[in-house]
């Protein structure tokens, strides 16, 4: 991504986060990107119905939406521990998924224990 591009990304990510929290935080998706190869994305601005997009990191290309029942989530997610500081992995629903759900299921690296006790 060149400087020029990277800015206005950069300037589009800041102007919506006031908007939504989720705005900026990282993500790993299970599939690579169409345009460039890379897994990872970043939480973008919506546009209804959706409330969030997913953008490669990389090369800015759109990589899908994010459902309402994931903006929950995640919102929890952020509200109760900060923004983290490594990518949230994103996998594939291995069973059913529910209404107005984009098939994805947010997990996190065996490293880390959001909270748990020990």
């Amino acid at each position: 991504m060149n400087s020029v591009a990277a800015k206005r990304f950069a300037d589009t990510l800041e102007s919506a986060t006031t908007a939504n929290p989720l705005i900026g935080l990282v993500v790993t998706l299970p599939d690579t990107c169409s345009t460039c190869g890379h897994l990872v994305a970043i939480v973008g601005p919506g546009k209804p119905p959706h409330f969030a997009s997913l953008l490669c990191r990389s090369c800015e290309m759109h990589r899908g939406w994010v459902s309402h029942a994931n903006c929950t989530f995640l919102n929890e997610i952020v509200n109760k521990f900060g923004k983290p500081n490594e990518p949230i992995v994103l996998r594939n629903r291995s069973t059913k998924p529910e209404q107005d759900d984009d098939g994805l299921s947010v997990v996190r690296n065996s490293s880390q224990n959001l909270g748990e006790q020990k």
